[in-house]
């Protein structure tokens, strides 16, 4: 339980690093493209998970059947 919460506590961690030493070496590009990624997840990645996540029984089936033919048996 204690590993669980210290990754709850650290999950971002990489983002802001990265973000801190992308502004540090002077490439505010990427690091604006770092703080949009970090700022989408942190809104929005829980509710994408649940809803596309796969469903555990399919919601529709479909049946094909098919008749193959042996050209060699036609004659």
């Amino acid at each position: 339980e204690e590993r669980i919460n210290y990754i709850h506590q650290h999950e971002w961690d990489a983002h802001q690093l990265s973000i801190d030493q992308c502004k540090t070496l002077g490439n505010q590009q990427a690091a604006y493209f770092i703080q949009r990624d970090l700022a989408f997840r942190q809104d929005h990645e829980s509710t994408l998970r649940l809803n596309l996540k796969s469903p555990v029984t399919p919601q529709r089936t479909i049946d094909c059947s098919r008749a193959i033919w042996f050209r060699s048996k036609i004659k």
